[in-house]
């Protein structure tokens, strides 16, 4: 489907599925820690979940970086009782070539089991390992795992990649061994298309259960760009059964202005193919004289149950103005939700900047029921090092919005190896 527009990017790494994501400081927004060329950054969160003054858990997140700055380790630890023992870890390890490609990715991760009468050493190791041609182009990635480090693996997955001279993916063949015995258990297959500008224009997805040469369903994108490049349209297709029959649509729409930012936007979708639209929903966007995102709306009628129709009547409503300072930094967030039969829910977020644009303060309030009575309230206080970056985030949060402090939470980033 169309994106919409976002403010916010999680740091996060996908191995296997699953998506490892960094804890987030508390400083509002979600950030990448500085690069430390041969050096490193270790952010520590405790957390006072009570407000009684004592630690109830404690995380440490550190990133290691190369000569280049390039992030070669990334450790994850867990205390959750912040009684200086380790419950839970992740190591992820990166390895680059020559031409700074991603040829080796390692997750190693542990949850201990003490709780449950094991030793406490619970290891899961994925591996990812790619491999490029002389173009930087991928051309096969091999992701295996071992559920318990053991030395034997559970599970291999294969993918191979056709290129086209530009670096455009043509065809992706993807292969499962869930026993990793030699036998491929799963294949999916995409094949695209491109225009001459390198915008994609269709991709076909086939899917073989079994891996026995059957197709057992089919699905099908068609993209559509306007003279600036911008995506106007896209439509899909699925077949469950790859009998031939649209077992369901989708199609979205965008428009843009001048400068290409998105005006409007518009998806239905019919989930069972019958020609009804099961949902359909509506964004508008406005923005100020220097670009800024002042006003979003979106707007979705939903079927009552899989393979209903709409009715016309718009069931959820969410909004959000933003203002700004002079610089251009937003100082001010009102963003209201609505649901059909449910009080409205209405979260103010207020921050403050330093002269580098830094958040200095962070406070979101927020009123669950829509009579004006704010329910609970957050704020953070940033602390930056002379060189602009974070060393101290300070919560404190107020659950029921009576003015007393719930819990805290404080987060410390050190620099270490810092080359200048």
């Amino acid at each position: 489907m169309m994106a919409n527009p976002r403010r916010s990017i999680l740091w996060g790494t996908t191995l296997l599925g699953l998506t490892l994501v960094a804890p987030a400081a508390a400083v509002g927004q979600a950030a990448k820690p500085t690069p430390v060329p041969g050096g490193q950054v270790v952010t520590t969160t405790e957390d006072d979940t009570n407000g009684d003054g004592t630690l109830d858990q404690r995380s440490i997140f550190t990133t290691n970086f190369d000569s280049k700055g390039r992030v070669v380790r990334n450790a994850e630890e867990y205390d959750t009782g912040a009684d200086g023992t380790v419950e839970a870890s992740r190591v992820l390890t990166t390895e680059y070539d020559k031409s700074g490609n991603v040829v080796r990715q390692v997750d190693v991760s542990n949850i201990n089991d003490l709780g449950s009468g094991g030793d406490g050493s619970v290891f899961d190791r994925a591996t990812i390992t790619t491999t490029y041609d002389a173009k930087n182009h991928p051309v096969r990635q091999v992701a295996e795992l071992d559920q318990d480090s053991d030395g034997t693996l559970e599970q291999r997955q294969t993918t191979t990649y056709v290129n086209d001279e530009r670096g455009n993916v043509l065809e992706t063949v993807s292969e499962t061994d869930r026993g990793a015995n030699g036998t491929v258990d799963l294949r999916v297959t995409s094949t695209a298309t491109y225009d001459r500008d390198g915008h994609r224009l269709d991709v076909v997805l086939e899917t073989d259960q079994n891996a026995d040469g059957v197709v057992d369903s089919r699905a099908r994108t068609s993209s559509a760009y306007d003279a600036d490049g911008n995506l106007v349209e896209q439509t899909s297709q699925s077949d469950g059964d790859a009998d031939g029959t649209v077992d369901g649509t989708s199609r979205d729409l965008a428009t843009y202005d001048k400068r290409g930012h998105v005006l409007s936007t518009l998806s239905e979708a019919d989930d069972d193919g019958d020609g009804g639209l099961s949902e359909r929903a509506t964004g508008t966007f406005s923005y100020g004289s220097h670009g800024e995102l002042l006003e979003q709306v979106f707007e979705t009628d939903r079927a009552a149950a899989p393979g209903g129709e709409i009715d016309g009547v718009i069931d959820t409503r969410q909004t959000a103005a933003l203002e700004y300072d002079k610089d251009g930094n937003v100082v001010r967030e009102v963003a209201v939700a609505q649901q059909t039969d449910f009080p409205p829910l209405t979260q103010t977020t207020f921050q403050e900047y330093d002269s580098r644009g830094n958040v200095l303060t962070y406070r979101t309030e927020v009123d669950f029921n829509g009579d004006g009575t704010i329910d609970t309230r957050t704020n953070t206080a940033n602390t930056y090092d002379s060189h602009g970056q974070l060393v101290l985030a300070t919560s404190a949060y107020d659950f029921n919005g009576d003015g007393t402090i719930d819990s805290i939470s404080v987060v410390t980033v050190v620099y270490d190896g810092v080359k200048r």
